[in-house]
């Protein structure tokens, strides 16, 4: 049966589609960027095959629930090859991935609570911070959320940012290791990356930050 012949709704996957993609935007991102990993969406699309075809191709899984991240361990994944993203994660599995060396990037202040208790019963470990910065405003028309600014992480423009990171630097044990900085555009052009380096370069430097890694989104 070929696609033309399909006549209901339905999801056609092209293999090698998907393989060409990956593999030429890794080429791509090895002469410029030789130090990368990226990333695969698994809210993107979760279909076990996919994921696991991904995962053949050298990406990451990039998880935003415990569903997810708990389907990428059955997949296959390594904890240290997990992306623990998003404000929903559940405390159990946030506590579990952060022991196991996830790559976890926190967005809410229970997130916070969850790192004060893992300091206080002398669990280590590194951390990311996502952040919440005013792209708009520097190229107006090109985000998604426009004026009305974004709702995930925490905010650099008024102080929330700065106050995180000075209180997780008190937590024994807990360590700032990246930030994420994805911010949903419009027109995914190189100014939007340019824009996202950019700040977090300011902000490692004005908060004293020694990053192992830094998170732009897609």
């Amino acid at each position: 049966m070929t696609s033309e012949q399909v006549n209901m709704p339905c999801f056609i996957f092209k293999e090698n589609e998907f393989k060409e993609n990956i593999t030429n935007f890794q080429r791509v991102l090895n002469q410029y960027f030789p130090r990368n990993k990226i990333g695969y969406s698994f809210k993107t699309n979760s279909l076990p095959y996919i994921l696991g075809q991904a995962r053949k191709l050298g990406c990451y899984a990039e998880t935003v629930s415990d569903m997810e991240y708990q389907l990428a361990e059955k997949i296959g994944y390594q904890p240290q090859e997990i992306i623990f993203n998003g404000p929903i994660k559940g405390k159990e599995q946030f506590i579990q991935a952060f022991q196991n060396g996830s790559i976890i990037n926190i967005d809410s202040n229970r997130e916070i609570m969850w790192l004060k208790e893992c300091s206080d019963r002398g669990i280590k470990g590194n951390i990311g911070i996502r952040v919440n910065m005013d792209l708009e405003k520097l190229l107006p028309g090109q985000t998604s959320m426009g004026a009305e600014g974004g709702r995930f992480g925490f905010s650099d423009e008024n102080g929330t940012l700065h106050m995180v990171v000075q209180e997780i630097m008190q937590m024994k044990g807990i360590h700032i290791c990246g930030l994420h900085m994805h911010v949903s555009s419009k027109s995914k052009s190189v100014e939007v990356y340019q824009e996202l380096t950019n700040r977090a370069c300011v902000i490692a430097k004005r908060e004293g930050l020694v990053l192992q890694y830094l998170d732009v989104g897609g």
